[in-house]
C-alpha cells in the first residue's frame, strides 16, 4: 500500500517506512501489466498491483508534470515539457555536432528527453513509451 500526494509518495519497505519525491523518481512500466518499476536515488522498487499498473505510473506522473511546470493546467504543463523537449533536442545536436563526441553528455540527453516523452504520453493520456538499451 502506498500513499500519494502531490511531491512525495510514502510507502512501506522491509519494515520502514520509504518517502519518495516524485520530481526525483522515474516510473516504467515492464514487459507484465500489473508490474511497475520506480527508481529513486540508488534503488529500484517492484510495485504489483491487481489491475493494469500503467493507469498508477500515468497518475503520478501527471501529479509530479504539474508540480514540475508550477501549474494546475494540463495544458500549461504540456507546453512546458514541450519547451524542454526543445532543449533537450538542440543540446543533442550540440553534442552530435561536436567533433569529439562526449558519449555521456549524450546519454544524459537522451535519458532526460525519454523521461521527458514519458511525461508527455501520461499528459496526453497516450500509451506509455518503451525503451531500449543500446549500444549506439
Amino acid at each position: 500500500m502506498a500513499s500519494i500526494n502531490p511531491l512525495s509518495m510514502v510507502f512501506h519497505f522491509n519494515h520502514g517506512l520509504i518517502n519518495i519525491d516524485l520530481l526525483e523518481c522515474f516510473i516504467t512500466t515492464t514487459a507484465k501489466p500489473n508490474i511497475l518499476h520506480l527508481s529513486y536515488a540508488s534503488h529500484i522498487y517492484e510495485f504489483e498491483f491487481v489491475g493494469d499498473a500503467s493507469r498508477f505510473a500515468s497518475q503520478v506522473l501527471n501529479m509530479s508534470s504539474l508540480l514540475l511546470a508550477r501549474t494546475t493546467c494540463n495544458d500549461v504543463a504540456v507546453s512546458f515539457l514541450n519547451r524542454q523537449h526543445q532543449k533537450v533536442m538542440e543540446k543533442l545536436s550540440q553534442v552530435n555536432s561536436e567533433g569529439d563526441v562526449d558519449p555521456v553528455a549524450r546519454e544524459k540527453a537522451l535519458l532526460k528527453d525519454f523521461a521527458i516523452q514519458y511525461r508527455l504520453a501520461a499528459l496526453n493520456n497516450k500509451p506509455l513509451p518503451t525503451f531500449q538499451v543500446g549500444s549506439n
